[in-house]
């Protein structure tokens, strides 16, 4: 748990750091220099519950700096909004990562794990946990930078977007424009992941995550 809320933690002040608009530069730096904080404490607790709260802390802290890396002449954003989307930046985010859990499944399908037995989200019995606790580690690092991009080129502008009652969602084509991208983006190499593609990534460190498992449940350390 503490390896994952702290990757979380390095991705989220990366983004800020490379994708902040440069006027609003010393707001963002404030919310680093604050992750920065969630991130030094993160790395000594030992205790699950502290640092659920602690990565709880982290993402209001990115989100309410998210501002900070839109055009706000286009885009609104007024908080992290989940389900329903009020927001054509939040809907794109929501779309996104179905898609990303799509990934994180497939390659925990071959890791011989069991995907409701997580470690970081609570486990019922019903829930496939341990899929939402990988997605965590490549939310902001693979995901969130792929929908700034696509908002900063201009791929989507708000009339892809429609509000049905409370919830704004993509339009069909914007759905269509959307799995383009993410398929050329996750299968395309680049020199943040040594030369792998975000796929490619996923799916080596998720394979090497479950090799380690079974290998300490082999020696009766689990």
């Amino acid at each position: 748990v503490r390896e994952i809320v702290c990757r979380k933690i390095k991705s989220q002040r990366k983004v800020l750091k490379e994708y902040s608009y440069r006027e609003q530069e010393l707001q963002s730096m404030a919310a680093i220099g604050r992750l920065a904080a969630c991130a030094h404490k993160a790395k000594y607790l030992m205790d699950i519950e502290v640092l659920r709260g602690m990565e709880g802390a982290a993402s209001r802290v990115y989100f309410s700096a998210f501002p900070c890396l839109l055009d706000e002449r286009l885009w609104q954003w007024k908080g992290r909004a989940q389900h329903p989307a009020h927001d054509a930046v939040n809907a794109l985010l929501n779309y996104g990562y179905a898609f990303l859990e799509k990934d994180v499944r497939i390659a925990l399908a071959g890791s011989g794990l069991d995907v409701r037995l997580g470690f970081f989200h609570a486990n019922n019995g019903r829930k496939e946990s341990l899929v939402y606790d990988m997605m965590e580690s490549y939310r902001h690092d693979a995901l969130d930078r792929l929908v700034l991009k696509l908002l900063r080129s201009g791929s989507f502008t708000p009339n892809d977007f429609f509000v049905t009652g409370e919830e704004c969602r993509l339009s069909p084509a914007a759905k269509k424009i959307w799995a383009a991208h993410y398929e050329n983006y996750m299968e395309k190499p680049t020199n943040r992941y040594d030369g792998l593609s975000p796929r490619e990534m996923i799916r080596r460190e998720i394979k090497s995550f479950g090799a380690r498992i079974l290998r300490k449940k082999g020696d009766g350390d689990v």
